[in-house]
């Protein structure tokens, strides 16, 4: 899987599994399974990370030049990718969030 793939799509995931763990918290506070206090948001976090874990385990961005893992070296304020064996560097276009 290219950079801009791996980026886009652990985005993706993490956006839908957070949301969906939000919403099913506050589905559960409305029906009384959960108290609904300050930390319920918060509560929502761990469960929602679950599956953003899991995607980008079983996912990798790789080099399209040697083929080989590809680490993020440049975090802010985009996101670049390098090639440890090749030196290759893959720039996104991609602005992170912090």
């Amino acid at each position: 899987m290219d950079a801009v793939g791996y980026t886009r799509g652990l985005r993706r995931v993490a956006t839908l599994s957070w949301l969906g763990a939000l919403a099913l918290l506050f589905a559960g506070a409305a029906l009384g399974w959960f108290p609904l206090a300050p930390w319920t948001p918060f509560a929502a976090l761990l469960p929602g990370a679950i599956p953003m874990v899991l995607w980008a385990l079983t996912h990798r961005p790789t080099c399209a030049r040697c083929g080989s893992r590809l680490r993020v070296v440049q975090g802010f304020p985009r996101i670049v990718f390098g090639c440890p064996k090749c030196g290759a560097r893959f720039d996104t276009r991609i602005h992170s969030d912090f």
